[in-house]
């Protein structure tokens, strides 16, 4: 059975951009679909749009045999790669989906990823939380993110990821938890 889950960051356009790749990286064999057409894109060879025009190619529907896959927006919306990401939804254990900021009712349950800016007011509900700083205290219920260097920021825009990184491992929690 496939484990699919949306995540936003509406706060953030950074954060927007390299968390489902951390999440997606924490999962170890995982699928990140990207929903967003208005966002920055995430990396990837070949994007919704491509495989909606062109149609899927059969090793666009065979799952990897492991790490992480990557598949970028390229200016669709939900009702067009709809019959697309369900068909891929159905082939892959676990599957990211980065979902708009602003779309209220996707179909998955949707992970809320917050920034910690000290000194402001702390995000209420359960979220994963960005820390900016080492020793924030995580303010509620979900999972708190060790601060990210820039080095690795720039990895994962460059499409690099490992799976060892303590950024990326403090995301595998996110899998278990209750998010509906």
């Amino acid at each position: 059975m496939s484990i699919v889950l949306g995540l936003r960051c509406p706060g953030d356009a950074v954060l927007h951009t390299i968390a489902p790749l951390g999440m997606g990286a924490a999962a170890g064999h995982c699928l990140v679909v990207d929903l967003d057409p208005w966002s920055p894109p995430l990396p990837g060879e070949r994007s919704l749009a491509v495989l909606i025009e062109d149609g899927p190619r059969r090793s666009d529907l065979d799952v990897a045999r492991r790490g992480v896959a990557v598949l970028p927006n390229g200016g669709v919306d939900w009702e067009t790669a709809a019959p697309l990401v369900t068909e891929l939804c159905s082939r892959w254990e676990r599957v990211v989906v980065r979902v708009p900021p602003r779309w209220d009712d996707p179909p998955w349950p949707v992970v809320p990823v917050e920034l910690l800016v000290p000194e402001f007011p702390a995000p209420s509900g359960p979220a994963v939380f960005q820390a900016l700083l080492r020793g924030t205290p995580r303010p509620g219920p979900g999972v708190l993110l060790p601060p990210v260097s820039r080095a690795i920021i720039r990895s994962i825009l460059r499409g690099r990821v490992e799976p060892r990184w303590g950024w990326v491992r403090a995301w595998r929690p996110v899998w278990e938890a209750p998010w509906g």
